[in-house]
């Protein structure tokens, strides 16, 4: 699946071999052809709940939420009860990540 693959590189640019592949080992995707849509489903398990946090925030930051291949164009969203309030926070703590690591290089540089 084509959209398996982006979501293996994008993942892979953050986590070790060993995280990125029990991430998408959580990442079931069904396919509503009706709707023209892929979706993944948590219902009440926590590690797959946790991937498809990790796998759209990552994308969202990374991508704009868009990903595009030689075959299709994904646009990511995510539903549920305080799901965009926990992936908003997830992406702040990335963001202030990174910011931490670019002032610690930048005293670092400075020494």
């Amino acid at each position: 699946m084509d959209l398996r693959q982006w979501l293996l590189i994008t993942l892979s640019h953050h986590h070790n071999k060993e995280t990125t592949m029990g991430l998408m080992a959580c990442l079931e995707f069904t396919h509503l052809h009706e709707e023209h849509a892929i979706v993944a489903f948590a219902t009440g398990r926590e590690p797959h709940a946790s991937a498809i946090r990790e796998a759209y925030c990552r994308v969202l930051v990374d991508h704009g939420g868009v990903l595009r291949s030689n075959c299709s164009t994904y646009y990511f969203s995510i539903v549920g009860e305080g799901e965009q309030q926990r992936c908003d926070d997830l992406i702040r703590h990335y963001d202030w990540l990174a910011r931490v690591a670019n002032r610690r290089d930048q005293l670092a540089t400075a020494r």
